[in-house]
């Protein structure tokens, strides 16, 4: 394991379920021609996702294999030059920017229009004018973009381990959210709560991740995804034993 916990290990992959919640992916879906298209492509990209990642875990190995007491932020580039011509490498730290540059462009983009469009738009939204959503539309999703990005940029200086940061952030936003879609495959979906069904899972996390901080260790050991899953499943039962379905 790496010296890691069971538990550590275990909440990785439910931090994968992340796909599944996430706006970008069904974003990505709806932007196809049509319903074959965008099931096509998933089958493609999971395809792309399985060697890619075997590409990086062997890359990675090497890595460890060859280089000694390199930073592990610098191995790809360290090896790169270490195993690469002159040209080859030049290449290969191009390829590295522009898969850099494609994700901000990609991700940013996406971030900026759930934010402002899915977000302030509808909070704001009191026209049904096709002209005044244009312009009303466009000019929130820039005020989303520069908020994702001060969002982003934060984060990234706060938490400078990329595993690290996605660690914490799959453990407080998939608790809140994983039962929530799991319950939009069912007919009879609960109509009331369900917006403190996600934020109370996100909070429970945040304090035992503010918890860990503190004292040094997480509150029993326990890794903060687990709680705010927990606190999930407390809610959806109190629901439904209450009667909250209809």
């Amino acid at each position: 394991t790496g010296g890691a916990s069971f538990q550590y290990i275990l909440v990785w992959f439910f931090i994968a379920i992340w796909t599944f919640v996430d706006p970008g992916f069904y974003q990505r879906c709806a932007a196809a021609k049509s319903p074959k298209t965008a099931q096509k492509g998933i089958i493609i990209s999971i395809i792309f996702w399985f060697l890619f990642d075997i590409l990086t875990l062997s890359t990675g190995l090497y890595a460890k294999a060859m280089l000694t007491g390199v930073d592990p932020l610098f191995a790809y580039p360290k090896l790169g030059a270490l195993v690469l011509p002159p040209i080859a490498y030049g290449i290969f730290i191009t390829g590295l920017l522009a898969t850099i540059m494609s994700t901000i462009d990609s991700l940013g983009m996406i971030s900026a229009i759930t934010f402002g469009r899915d977000i302030l738009w509808q909070i704001n939204n009191n026209s049904s004018n096709n002209d005044s959503w244009d312009t009303q539309s466009t000019s929130l999703i820039h005020k989303g973009l520069g908020v994702t990005s001060f969002i982003a940029l934060a984060l990234a200086f706060s938490i400078p381990s990329v595993v690290k940061l996605w660690y914490n952030l799959g453990s407080i936003i998939v608790p809140g959210l994983v039962i929530p879609f799991l319950m939009s495959f069912n007919k009879n979906r609960m109509q009331d709560g369900i917006i403190f069904m996600m934020v109370c899972p996100a909070l429970a996390s945040i304090i035992w991740i503010i918890s860990g901080g503190l004292l040094g260790n997480y509150p029993f050991n326990i890794e903060p995804f687990y709680p705010g899953i927990a606190t999930s499943c407390l809610i959806y039962g109190w629901k439904v034993k209450n009667g909250k379905r209809n």
